[in-house]
């Protein structure tokens, strides 16, 4: 009998031809879209971070000035909230040496009644400080109702505490914010003149 081999191919696994597809057809001639590049996102990140760094520092700056100031800023609105109660004696008792050598308590209650804006001041804002040979300089605008006036304070510290040892409500004092000079010999003289608080 005779046998007939049957041959077969070799069993073979089907295979899956994958490619990837074109975001765009090749047929119609156009490239495919070339990738955004990153450049324009690197450089605001680099500006940014530069901004950053150089806004923290002001902050802190700005953030020391006012928190050094704030000890003198505090005594000057005392001083004027306590010349708008009446208390002259209180009031006075937060004037320098050198204030109290050119006026008296009464002095400084005739010169606080002869300002109705200073002797019926309901509120104060102080948004100028500065520092100049050991003076402190502190300047804002009062109110009192409708009325308003400018007011500066030149401070210095005796015995731990900040007293006044000037205070002025002439526009002219108003200090500019590109120099403040304060010297002692000046502004001895100008607290006699300025303020008027004769004994």
């Amino acid at each position: 009998m005779e046998t007939t081999e049957h041959t077969s191919a070799p069993m073979t696994e089907p295979t899956l031809e994958t490619s990837t597809p074109s975001p765009v057809s090749q047929e119609n001639g156009i490239s495919p879209a070339p990738k955004k590049k990153k450049l324009g996102k690197i450089i605001a990140i680099v500006i940014g971070a530069i901004v950053l760094l150089l806004a923290i520092p002001t902050a802190i700056f700005i953030y020391i000035l006012f928190s050094a100031t704030a000890e003198p800023a505090n005594a000057a609105e005392e001083f004027l909230t306590l010349t708008a109660a009446g208390d002259y004696e209180a009031a006075y008792g937060m004037t320098s040496a050198d204030f109290q050598s050119v006026a008296t308590v009464e002095g400084l209650e005739l010169f606080t009644e002869s300002y109705p804006v200073l002797d019926n001041m309901t509120s104060v804002e102080l948004t100028y400080r500065g520092m100049s040979n050991e003076v402190m300089v502190v300047s804002g605008v009062m109110s009192a109702g409708a009325d308003t006036s400018p007011i500066t304070f030149q401070l210095v510290e005796e015995d731990g505490e900040w007293k006044v040892r000037f205070f002025s409500l002439n526009p002219d004092d108003v200090p500019s914010e590109e120099d403040v000079s304060i010297t002692t010999e000046e502004t001895t003289d100008e607290t006699s003149q300025e303020t008027n608080v004769a004994e």
